[in-house]
């Protein structure tokens, strides 16, 4: 029986404008698969460590208003 999922390759400006769920065909495409997983992933978790960055200086801002006039 043979497998004919499409793949679409999906280009780092395009994620976030689509609202269908990213589905990866797993096969012979397993290791590409994983690495586009691994790839979300970082790109993921990187924008979530700026968010807490920026909240963390922002509530430190407010926390302690004489650092910000120095």
């Amino acid at each position: 029986m043979k497998n004919n999922t499409k793949i679409k390759v999906i280009k780092k400006k395009d994620i976030g404008k689509t609202n269908k769920p990213i589905a990866i065909k797993r096969d012979s495409a397993e290791s590409t698969s994983n690495k586009i997983v691994a790839t979300i992933s970082v790109w993921i978790e990187e924008s979530n460590q700026k968010r807490f960055e920026n909240a963390k200086s922002a509530m430190e801002g407010l926390n302690r208003p004489q650092l910000r006039n120095a």
